[in-house]
């Protein structure tokens, strides 16, 4: 079985939260963290992740927190994949080129190298606005 990483399912929790949060106010970590039973520390990782990556914008303070720093149409899965887990890779030989030492005589590998292209392919196409379809 495929697994999405850890990070990128909660990087998508913490994205689904404030997209479907009302208006355009900061949200603090703490509440997301609260109301979605997930660890205030990793979260506080992830948000340095997408802040970096320019999915999500954030002020300091007491009204402070996160928000989304463009439209949600406008953020890729691929997008939010790349800023949790740093690539999108169906295996290690994808994600680490001469990695493999049967390159070139392995079936597996082209199997592999097409389904990572049809997700990647998927993945840019699809945005927070089409997935949460809001």
């Amino acid at each position: 079985m495929l697994n999405i990483g850890i990070k990128t399912d909660y990087g998508f929790i913490f994205l689904v939260y404030l997209a479907t949060h009302k208006g355009n106010d900061f949200i603090s970590l703490k509440e997301i963290a609260k109301k979605r039973n997930l660890s205030a520390n990793y979260l506080a990782q992830l948000a340095v992740s997408l802040k970096n990556a320019g999915i999500i914008e954030s002020r300091e303070g007491k009204s402070g927190g996160y928000r989304f720093a463009k439209k949600l149409k406008d953020v890729s899965l691929a997008e939010i994949i790349k800023a949790c887990e740093g690539q999108i890779a169906t295996t290690p030989c994808i994600r680490k080129k001469g990695i493999c030492k049967n390159k070139g005589k392995c079936l597996a590998s082209d199997v592999w190298a097409q389904m990572q292209e049809d997700f990647e392919k998927y993945a840019k196409k699809k945005n927070l606005k089409q997935l949460l379809k809001i």
